[in-house]
């Protein structure tokens, strides 16, 4: 079995040089999978930021694709981008509220 490091060019274009951390997977998983390296990266990108390992711009980085790219893959798999939370619905309610009162007339 040969195991191959994510190339340093691929890594060296998403992180930036504090800290390195090599990872190897061997060729027969990666054939396997059907995954280039730098598919492979973008997966595990994918997988951190549906997890809730890594927020947005952080997988975003580590991915090497740009925001509206790496958006793109996220919803090619069904992962949401943007998650919402209840204390977000809660401003949002409070915004249209005030929005109410300070134009009384405007369409809602």
């Amino acid at each position: 079995m040969v195991a191959r490091m994510i190339p340093l060019r691929v890594i060296l274009a998403t992180v930036r040089l504090e800290s390195l951390m090599g990872l190897f997977i061997p060729d027969d998983i990666l054939k396997e999978a059907g995954l280039t390296d730098r598919d492979a990266l973008i997966e595990f990108a994918c997988g951190l930021f549906d997890s809730g390992k890594l927020e947005l711009p952080t997988a975003v980085r580590l991915s090497g694709l740009s925001r509206p790219e790496f958006e793109n893959q996220l919803a090619s798999r069904g992962i949401a981008a943007y998650r919402p939370t209840i204390g977000d619905l809660n401003q949002d309610l409070q915004t249209v509220e005030y929005l109410r009162r300070v134009r009384p007339g405007a369409p809602s």
